[in-house]
């Protein structure tokens, strides 16, 4: 599953992203409902068979996701605070779409967070969705990691576990993950992601038409052989 994460951060990013999604390069699209643009009419612009989620957000900044991950780590955050603003960002979904989510994951993987990963689980137990959507991990084996998608990968494993204690589905396996400064480099990254990620694994990516990383990546996905 190739998921294009950022839906409704900016115009140019639902663009890139329904282009692709009418087209056939990707397979799920990750919404951010706090975002200025996921209003009904941009999300309608969505090819209808792409599978839609909730991108859960609690930071938009790396400074602030920095942290978040501080608090969370030293369990200075409720996890009642996060229940409450994943579930308020949940009905803002069914809000503006009509639907339920088909998936759960997070802004810059917060989803994997302790206390937040806690709060995750609690919600789709408590409302009984497990049957109906699946949660994201970013694990990775360690023998494919780079300092920075260790720094990822580690957190989505402990979130692996306690999902797949609970019965909630998730994806065997992850990629995506690169340094942004080397975009120009990206079209040799997405073959290694397409040959290292199993069927039934999950690739982000992040199209857009006006930053330079995000373009490049659009372009590739654009012209890929499905």
């Amino acid at each position: 599953m190739i998921c294009a994460d950022d839906f409704g951060m900016a115009e140019d990013i639902n663009r890139a992203t329904a282009e692709l999604s009418r087209a056939g390069k990707i397979d799920a699209v990750s919404c951010m409902v706090n975002a200025p643009f996921f209003l009904a009419d941009e999300f309608a612009i969505l090819s209808p068979d792409v599978k839609t989620g909730l991108h859960f957000t609690l930071a938009e900044t790396f400074t602030e996701f920095l942290r978040l991950t501080v608090r969370a780590c030293a369990r200075q955050i409720k996890q009642s605070t996060v229940y409450a603003e994943l579930s308020r960002q949940f009905d803002r979904f069914r809000e503006i779409t009509g639907q339920n989510p088909d998936f759960i994951d997070g802004h810059l993987h917060i989803q994997q967070l302790p206390v937040v990963r806690d709060a995750v689980i609690d919600f789709i137990l408590t409302n009984k969705l497990s049957s109906m959507l699946f949660v994201r991990n970013a694990a990775i084996p360690l023998r494919q990691c780079t300092f920075k998608s260790l720094l990822i990968s580690l957190p989505g494993y402990a979130l692996k576990r306690k999902l797949r204690k609970e019965g909630i589905p998730t994806n065997n396996s992850f990629g995506g993950i690169y340094s942004y400064s080397k975009f120009m480099h990206y079209p040799q990254y997405l073959e290694t992601f397409l040959s290292t990620v199993s069927d039934d694994g999950i690739i982000m990516v992040h199209p857009g038409l006006n930053e330079p990383w995000r373009r490049v990546e659009y372009d590739t996905l654009r012209v890929r052989q499905c």
